[in-house]
């Protein structure tokens, strides 16, 4: 489902909200591997070989679960006939968990689960400058992320990492109309981002953390 608002509640001025949500339960297509010995030859004794293509065998049925979901806001300002001010927030969201029989076979030796939670939020702030021999454009952007993603196998947690991430920008743009043919552009831009990778490895012996 989506939808968009929009409310001009002054004559030089308007703010637009959008929204977005997505909510999908279903089972994924199943593959499976086909293994060959060197000489082109069917394994007899692996388990995991089933010799029609077309066929599996599972313990369980594989399942996909995803959430997503997202929101942006629009602010214009006509400040003047030479000066716009522009606002942009975000914020999105998903929830994101798939169930697949890793071990292709009846019996329950490897139930993998992959479960990861993201969210974002992003604002951006713009002033123009129109009209004359000089236009310009000067803004700010600010964006800011975080990410877990958990990996369990069996029902026991083996991998879980969690990122974050912040990044922060000046830029500016302006152009200079020589005269009706020529004009000149220059720009500049400034960024600091910073981003953070937390892990955990779970083993039978203890827990294994990199930074």
């Amino acid at each position: 489902a989506r939808g968009t608002i929009r409310w001009r509640f002054m004559k030089n001025a308007e703010f637009i909200l959008s929204t977005d949500y997505l909510d999908l339960n279903e089972s994924p297509p199943i593959n499976k591997p086909i293994y060959r010995l060197s000489d082109g030859s069917a394994p007899t004794s692996n388990p995991l070989f089933i010799s029609d293509p077309h066929s599996v065998s599972l313990s369980f049925t594989p399942e996909i679960a995803l959430t997503n979901y997202g929101t942006h806001a629009k602010f214009i300002w006509d400040i003047s006939d030479q000066y716009k001010l522009t606002s942009i927030s975000a914020r999105r969201g998903m929830d994101y968990k798939i169930r697949v029989d890793a071990d292709f076979t009846e019996l329950a030796l490897a139930d993998n689960i992959f479960d990861e939670d993201q969210t974002q939020f992003s604002q951006e702030i713009r002033l123009n400058k129109q009209g004359g021999a000089m236009t310009w454009l000067l803004g700010a952007y600010y964006f800011e992320e975080k990410d877990d993603l958990i990996f369990i196998t069996n029902s026991f947690k083996a991998v879980d990492v969690q990122t974050e991430t912040t990044s922060s920008a000046l830029f500016f743009q302006g152009r200079y109309a020589v005269n009706d043919k020529l004009a000149t552009i220059a720009g500049i831009r400034y960024t600091d981002e910073d981003k953070t990778i937390k892990g955990e490895n779970f083993f039978a012996s203890g827990v294994i953390k990199s930074n």
